[in-house]
């Protein structure tokens, strides 16, 4: 009887996914992810945090979480309140999206994700998970980029290379 649920079960999902698996290389969530509409009350989390507050900010942090920031942050109306966020997660796997947008993004965007890098980045180290050293390595790298980039603000770039400097003893 047991096998028989279970095969049923496993029938039954034939085309399920879980949405994290279909992050390409970059850790930039693909289009597909964000088909789910926000509900309302997850649309009244994004209106508040929109404005900046820092309260409203890490509630939404709290809400969503890093992964579910970085979901929503391909949809270019959330991506600047979802970059912000990120800072309030406390936790690194959001970093390769905060290196990317330093790298890539445009100033307002870019000088949003450093601050939250830089956020992180000032966690006092606690215990961190091992699945996270691939997050944290491609964050580093495409901080490094961005540090490195003379065409980035220079605000950027002296961002991206303070937070490299506070995550050294993770080996950025």
């Amino acid at each position: 009887m047991r096998f028989a649920v279970l095969a049923l079960f496993l029938s039954g999902c034939g085309g399920c996914q879980n949405p994290g698996a279909n992050l390409p290389s970059d850790g930039a969530p693909e289009a597909a992810v964000l088909a789910i509409p926000l509900s309302p009350e997850e649309q009244k989390s994004w209106d508040e945090a929109k404005d900046g507050d820092e309260n409203d900010l890490a509630r939404l942090a709290n809400k969503e979480g890093p992964s579910g920031l970085t979901e929503r942050a391909a949809d270019p109306a959330l991506r600047s309140t979802a970059l912000r966020a990120m800072g309030y997660t406390r936790s690194l796997v959001g970093l390769p999206l905060l290196g990317e947008s330093a790298k890539s993004d445009a100033d307002p965007l870019a000088s949003a994700a450093v601050a939250s890098a830089e956020m992180l980045a000032a966690e006092p180290r606690r215990a961190w998970d091992p699945e996270d050293a691939v997050e944290v390595r491609q964050g580093c790298d495409k901080l490094k980029a961005a540090a490195a980039n003379a065409a980035r603000p220079k605000a950027v770039r002296d961002g991206a290379a303070r937070a490299v400097k506070m995550l050294a003893d993770l080996g950025c």
